[in-house]
């Protein structure tokens, strides 16, 4: 499995249900984030030129709005995404608005592992096509300093039309 494969399983809109897990003093607080995104591999001869050119075996779009569980706006954005000889550019990270650089590496042909670090942050993020790719799971485990700070556990679904986009958007394709 190459990440063009995979991307290209992973590409339309999905529907995000996410729960994260916030390291406290005593204990980690929950909080649920609905997010909708757009995995499209098609992106502009002005976006490719903008990546570095050891990215350039292939190219991703990544948009997603998101609202807190009560329904007020999260975030939303953009990134620019490529990638080769095993490494994944973004044009911004988790933790920052700077570009970062992930190594990538496949547990089988459905499931593809980033791994990130920055800003004494460490990301490993796991997506999992399921359900004949209908369907993905995600976690997400960040450290800082040496400790657990973040869990984020995702179960996301395709969307087929725009009546199915929960948040202020109409559409995100």
């Amino acid at each position: 499995m190459t990440l063009n494969e995979w991307f290209q399983r992973a590409e339309g809109d999905w529907k995000s249900d996410r729960r994260y897990l916030y390291a406290g003093k005593d204990k980690f607080k929950p909080q649920m984030i609905y997010t909708d995104l757009s995995v499209r591999i098609d992106i502009t001869d002005a976006e490719k030129e903008a990546i570095p050119d050891d990215y350039n075996q292939g190219y991703v779009r990544l948009v997603w709005d998101s609202v807190l569980e009560d329904g007020k706006p999260s975030s939303s954005g953009e990134m620019q995404c490529g990638y080769g000889n095993g490494k994944f550019y973004r044009s911004q990270g988790y933790m920052t608005d700077s570009a970062t650089i992930c190594d990538t590496s496949f547990i089988d042909n459905d499931t593809v592992v980033f791994h990130t670090s920055y800003d004494s942050w460490i990301f490993r993020e796991e997506i999992r096509l399921i359900d004949d790719d209908r369907a993905r799971l995600r976690q997400t485990v960040a450290w800082r300093n040496g400790e657990v700070k973040l869990v984020g556990q995702y179960y996301e679904y395709r969307c087929h039309d725009s009546s199915n986009v929960r948040t202020k958007i109409a559409s995100i394709g």
